[in-house]
C-alpha cells in the first residue's frame, strides 16, 4: 500500500513538473512570436493553438503564414507540441494506472496535489516578475540569433484601432535619427510616430524634443505599424 502511494505521489509530482514546464514553454514561444511583430494576445492564441493542435484556422493565422520567420517558428512549435503532448498523456495514464490500485490511499494525496498544480500554474502565469525575466532572457537570445545586425527588432506591446505601441531595440540607427534629436528628426511629422520612453544604459527617461536616440537604446513608440516598420526595419532576414 505504501509503495503504491509513493508511486502515485511520484507520478503526480512529474505531472506537476510537466505543467509548470509547459507554461514556461508557452511564455517562451509567445515572446519569440512577439519579437517577429505579433502582439501579446495574438501571439499567445497562435502558440496555444499550435502546441495543442486545436485547429489553427483563424484569420489571424495568415499573420504567421505570410511571414517566413513565423512559419519556421510555427513548424518547430507544432512538432514540439506533439512530442510534449505525448509525454504528458503518458504521465497521466501512469497516474491513473497507479491510482487504480490504491484508490483510498491515493485519494488522500491526489486532491492536495491537484490544488497545488492549480496554485503553481496561477503563480507562474500571473507573476509579472517571472514573465519579465523570461521576456528579457528570451528577448536577448532571439535578437542575437533571429536577426542580423542590420535591423531593429520590434515587439508590439498593445494595439489601439489602427495604432500600436511597440518596443524597438535599436541595433542600427535609421538615417532620420542618426546624430539628430527628436525635434530635428521630424519622425512625428514624417511618420506619425511618437517616442514615449527611452531606456538607456543609465536608466529610463521620458524623451523631449532634445532627446537623442543611440545604438543600444530600447525605445517605446506609438504610431501606425507600417510606419514604424518602414522607419526601423532595415532589410531583415532570418
Amino acid at each position: 500500500m505504501m509503495r503504491g502511494k509513493m508511486e502515485i505521489i511520484g507520478s503526480l509530482a512529474l505531472f506537476i513538473l510537466f505543467i509548470i514546464v509547459y507554461l514556461i514553454i508557452i511564455e517562451i514561444f509567445v515572446m519569440l512570436f512577439r519579437i517577429t511583430g505579433l502582439s501579446r494576445e495574438k501571439a499567445r492564441f497562435q502558440v496555444i493553438s499550435m502546441l495543442t493542435n486545436s485547429g489553427y484556422t483563424t484569420k489571424e493565422s495568415e499573420l504567421v503564414l505570410k511571414d517566413d520567420k513565423r512559419r519556421k517558428l510555427a513548424r518547430f512549435v507544432m512538432m514540439f507540441g506533439y512530442s510534449f503532448t505525448v509525454t504528458i498523456v503518458s504521465a497521466v495514464v501512469n497516474i491513473f494506472l497507479q491510482f487504480r490500485h490504491t484508490v483510498a490511499g491515493g485519494a488522500v494525496a491526489f486532491f492536495p496535489l491537484i490544488i497545488l498544480v492549480v496554485l503553481i500554474s496561477w503563480i507562474v502565469k500571473k507573476k509579472r516578475l517571472a514573465s519579465k525575466l523570461v521576456e528579457n532572457i528570451i528577448g536577448k537570445l532571439a535578437k542575437r540569433y533571429m536577426y542580423k545586425q542590420n535591423t531593429n527588432p520590434i515587439i508590439i506591446i498593445d494595439e489601439y484601432s489602427n495604432l500600436i505601441i511597440a518596443k524597438v531595440y535599436i541595433i542600427i540607427l535609421p538615417d532620420e535619427l542618426n546624430n539628430k534629436d527628436l525635434q530635428t528628426s521630424k519622425i512625428k511629422q514624417l511618420y506619425g510616430i511618437n517616442v514615449l520612453a527611452v531606456k538607456t544604459n543609465e536608466g529610463e527617461i521620458f524623451p523631449n524634443a532634445s532627446t537623442i536616440i543611440n545604438i543600444g537604446d530600447i525605445i517605446v513608440v506609438m504610431g501606425e505599424e507600417k510606419n514604424i516598420r518602414n522607419l526601423f526595419e532595415l532589410n531583415d532576414t532570418i
